[in-house]
C-alpha cells in the first residue's frame, strides 16, 4: 500500500466512521478518550492472534486507531465539523 492509498483509505473510514456514529464535537472528552483506548486494546488483540488482513486484523484496527485519533485532533483544534 502506498502511501496515498493510507491516506485514501483514511478518509473512507473517517466518511463511514461520522455516518455511523455522528460528529464528536459535543461528545464528552471521557467518550472520546475510551473510543481511541478501546481502538487500541483491539488492535493488541489482533497482534496478539497475529490477525493482519482480516476484518479486525491489524490493518483494519489501526486504521480505526488512526480515525479516532484523528477525531480527537479536530475536537481538540476546534474543528468546527469534528
Amino acid at each position: 500500500m502506498f502511501i496515498e492509498q493510507v491516506f485514501e483509505h483514511l478518509k473512507t473510514v473517517h466518511a463511514r466512521s461520522k455516518a455511523k456514529h455522528g460528529p464528536w464535537k459535543g461528545t464528552p472528552d471521557k467518550e472520546q478518550f475510551t473510543a481511541v483506548l478501546s481502538e487500541v486494546v483491539e488492535y493488541v488483540e489482533a497482534y496478539s492472534c497475529k490477525d493482519v488482513d482480516g476484518p479486525h486484523g491489524e490493518i483494519a484496527e489501526l486504521f480505526d486507531i488512526m480515525n479516532v485519533a484523528m477525531r480527537r485532533i479536530l475536537v481538540l483544534t476546534g474543528e468546527p465539523d469534528a
